[in-house]
């Protein structure tokens, strides 16, 4: 399966590695995001580049700072936190920290499909548990599985478009999915196609006519 990867996302799951998919090694959401937090303190010790581009992009204190402006910026573990709980969809480090429910492990897998092109593996989960059409992440940005495709305000990690990802969204809509629900993310409510259609990714993919045609039909 060919997957487009920008180069952050494949330097972030070099970085973090199993710390994002191993779900299972966590006894609860709070421990999980907890261990990201303590990781990305690690890569900001290390200036790891994509660290910085975490927290350029989900710190409100320095958002677009540079990579340069970010090393001499005294980072602190409590930034680490900081944008950690707002990469999540969560407004603060204090929230995160109430969060004691155990992972949905199967909406995480099955948007870990949707993200790998296992159309087949997506498929047989929702014939298996048709809630998950209309089921929400547990994070604080409420995603569905449709949004997930959408490439935008989700996990920076999570950012990234499988070949099949048009036929994967028609997919979905065919089984029950909304295409008119909402997340809430930028200060607003906003649908998959409106994710998709202000989002870098698809362009640079050169499938964004196609994702937005699979959400329009």
């Amino acid at each position: 399966m060919n997957i487009y990867r920008p180069q952050v996302v494949r330097d972030l799951e070099l970085f973090y590695g199993n710390l994002f998919f191993k779900l299972e090694h966590y006894l609860t959401i709070y421990e999980h995001l907890e261990a990201l937090s303590k990781r990305m303190w690690e890569g900001v010790q290390l200036e790891n580049r994509a660290v910085f581009t975490e927290i350029n992009n989900y710190n409100p204190n320095y958002l677009g700072n540079s990579k340069a402006a970010l090393k001499n910026a005294n980072l602190t573990e409590e930034d680490c936190k900081h944008t950690i709980a707002n990469q999540y969809g969560f407004g603060d480090w204090g929230t995160v920290m109430e969060l004691s429910e155990p992972y949905n492990s199967t909406f995480e897998t099955a948007v870990n499909d949707l993200l790998s092109g296992d159309i087949a593996g997506l498929h047989q989960k929702i014939k298996a548990d048709p809630g998950l059409l209309t089921a929400r992440s547990q994070y604080g940005h409420k995603a569905t599985l449709l949004h997930y495709a959408g490439n935008n305000g989700v996990e920076l990690w999570r950012q990234k478009i499988p070949n099949n990802l048009p036929e994967i969204i028609q997919f979905l809509v065919q089984e029950g999915a909304d295409k008119s629900a909402t997340m809430p993310i930028y200060g607003g409510a906003f649908t998959t196609l409106e994710l998709v259609s202000t989002s870098a990714h698809p362009h640079d993919a050169n499938c964004m006519e196609a994702l937005q045609k699979a959400l329009s039909d």
